[in-house]
């Protein structure tokens, strides 16, 4: 069946035995390591298709049925391996991807270098992708584009965004989220986003202050109409951007953490 010798006992070569194990097919002739990288290679792809077909990868894939080969130095996409043998390496973050769309394929002729926006661009042109992928065209969006629209007119008219976002039915943190451009901002005035920007990180500055005079999270949370978690949330961000302000050596000690953080300043 192969030019291994057979294990022990066992009517199989050592790589038929695995595969026996793994209840895979036996009928594969295994070629041993020290051949040619490249025939080694080659062995796996099946050419029936002729020189303008897929080439297709016959060996180990991975769920999204692209070919995986191991050259010695842990496994890569086979198709990436075929391409850098034909046109040479690859620099970092460059992509190899399919004309054909076939995952398996490997042949050379069928594949192209390029960006993760190119690959992106590659795919609405072959319309398998939605168009349109900002708001409610998203496949992640939980929230539809009028809801974005209505919190964004109470804000304007005044409504403070945690009660505009309890009317719209948007969770508070994803309305924060969307009045500092963070979510959704091709739905915000860049104005709007700027204005809500300030009033927070004013909000983060005036809660540090309080503690920094010595009041407690809890007094600061009740203070200020937010929660204790909040609230030492606001002032570790205040930290990270304010390193400069803040002592050297601070004790923190939350409600809600019963050990205390350490902040050395370095």
């Amino acid at each position: 069946m192969c030019e291994f010798e057979s294990r022990g006992r066992q009517p199989y070569c050592e790589g038929h035995y695995r595969r026996a194990l793994a209840g895979a097919p036996l009928d594969v002739v295994i070629l041993p390591r020290s051949r040619p990288l490249v025939e080694r290679f080659w062995s796996k792809v099946d050419k029936s298709f002729g020189p303008d077909g897929c080439w297709l990868w016959t060996a180990s894939r991975n769920k999204a049925n692209y070919g995986r080969f191991n050259p010695g130095n842990g496994p890569i996409f086979a198709h990436r391996w075929a391409f850098e043998q034909a046109f040479g390496p690859l620099p970092p973050r460059t992509l190899v991807c399919h004309h054909c769309d076939n995952p398996p394929c490997v042949n050379p002729r069928h594949l192209f270098a390029g960006t993760h926006a190119d690959n992106s661009a590659d795919m609405v042109a072959k319309g398998r992708a939605s168009i349109s992928s900002r708001g409610e065209g998203s496949p992640r969006a939980k929230y539809s584009d009028a809801q974005v629209d209505r919190l964004v007119a109470l804000v304007a008219s005044g409504l403070s965004v945690t009660r505009a976002a309890r009317r719209v039915g948007i969770k508070s943190s994803t309305a924060n989220g969307i009045m500092t451009g963070a979510r959704r901002a091709h739905q915000v005035p860049l104005e709007m986003i700027g204005a809500h920007s300030r009033k927070l990180a004013d909000a983060r500055e005036g809660v540090a202050r309080m503690r920094l005079q010595g009041m407690s999270l809890p007094v600061i949370a009740r203070a200020v109409g937010r929660d204790t978690g909040n609230v030492w949330r606001m002032i570790e961000r205040f930290k990270r951007e304010h390193p400069e302000e803040w002592p050297d050596v601070l004790e923190i000690q939350d409600a809600r953490f019963t050990k205390p953080t350490r902040v050395v300043r370095r």
